[in-house]
């Protein structure tokens, strides 16, 4: 919808399919009214308002990490508002 936006912090490193992008556009869009706040003069409409992403490094022809190298999965990887 018009007015709708997302920020996403993209690296010239790395790799991201059209479809991706329009999966983690989606993480952040409104899931609609629950019956647990309707009514009750709250925005229902707010959704997930952060994503973290894992990173997988690739680090030769054929291999890429899989686990926390270089990286705390607590606090990094902060990537789209």
């Amino acid at each position: 919808p018009p007015g709708r936006a997302v920020l996403l912090q993209l690296d010239a490193d790395e790799l991201w399919t059209p479809a991706q992008l329009r999966a983690a556009w989606g993480l952040l869009q409104p899931q609609g009214e629950s019956a647990s706040t309707a009514g009750d003069g709250s925005d229902s409409n707010d959704g997930p308002r952060c994503a973290y992403f894992h990173c997988h490094f690739l680090v030769g022809p054929q291999l890429a990490t899989t686990t926390g190298y270089g990286h705390s999965h607590a606090y990094e990887w902060l990537r789209m508002w």
